[in-house]
C-alpha cells in the first residue's frame, strides 16, 4: 500500500489458523470467538489490538 497498491480489504490470516483446523475445537486461535451454541461471533481482545494497530499504520 505504501508503494501504491490498491488494497480495499484485508483478512487477518495466519499459519495458526491451519493448526486450529487440525486440532478441531480443542485449541482456539484467531481474532474472533465463535459461540458454538448459537454461532454468534465475538471479537477477542486481540481483535481490538489488531484494529488499533491498523489505525496507527494508517496515521
Amino acid at each position: 500500500m505504501d508503494d501504491g497498491a490498491n488494497v480495499t480489504i484485508y483478512f487477518a490470516w495466519s499459519i495458526l489458523d491451519n493448526f486450529e483446523w487440525l486440532l478441531g475445537y480443542t485449541s482456539i486461535f484467531g481474532l474472533m470467538y465463535v459461540d458454538h451454541n448459537d454461532l454468534n461471533r465475538y471479537p477477542k481482545l486481540s481483535a481490538y489490538w489488531f484494529k488499533q494497530m491498523l489505525k496507527r499504520k494508517n496515521s
